[in-house]
């Protein structure tokens, strides 16, 4: 997703505005609408975590540089289960680069 696509531009907002009131921020620590969620939470005047979940392949991305931790998996299979925890804080939302990412919230 360019810079200066529309979605890029409210993922920027929706972070920024999610870390002005004290959240932290976790996305899936690539380009596009992750990279502009990690994005929103760096540009807040709190400090909070931005935190870019990465799977290790041979030709996947690397973190973006607005993430200030960074959590890498050898599988997809981790994902989920990482994010398991958290299905009774009804507190998360969502900008979807695609299916895989949908799948976590099921």
């Amino acid at each position: 997703t360019p810079t200066d696509d529309f979605y890029y531009k409210e993922a920027v907002k929706l972070g920024k505005l999610l870390a002005d009131k004290g959240f932290n921020i976790m996305s899936g620590g690539g380009p596009g609408i992750m990279e502009a969620a990690n994005r929103g939470a760096k540009e807040s005047k709190k400090e909070v975590e931005s935190i870019g979940l990465n799977i290790d392949l041979p030709f996947e991305q690397i973190a973006n540089s607005y993430t200030t931790k960074e959590l890498s998996f050898d599988y997809q299979l981790w994902l989920p289960l990482l994010l398991l925890p958290l299905q009774p804080y009804n507190h998360q939302k969502t900008l979807s680069q695609g299916y895989i990412q949908m799948q976590h919230f099921q």
